[in-house]
């Protein structure tokens, strides 16, 4: 049984300005899956891997961020 395929945004079909590759936009949810090692890191590594064309926002690395700090308990301080 092969898994279904796996939608890593809601916009995946967004135009791309990379040689008109249908671009692979990554979100936050994929994000964690893979830096806290979840079950399905692996499904979004390899679609990920598979795509002609990678995007991803500042905005989303920005929140990937502050939630695996915030579950390791970070307090960071900006001062």
């Amino acid at each position: 049984m092969t898994a279904p395929p796996i939608t890593l945004s809601a916009m995946t079909s967004a135009a791309c300005p990379i040689d008109g590759a249908a671009p692979v936009l990554i979100g936050t949810s994929a994000m964690l899956a893979i830096v806290l090692l979840e079950e399905e890191a692996s499904r979004f590594l390899d679609a990920i891997a598979a795509a002609e064309a990678r995007l991803i926002s500042p905005a989303v690395m920005l929140e990937t961020w502050i939630v695996t700090e915030a579950r390791r308990g970070g307090r960071r301080r900006w001062a």
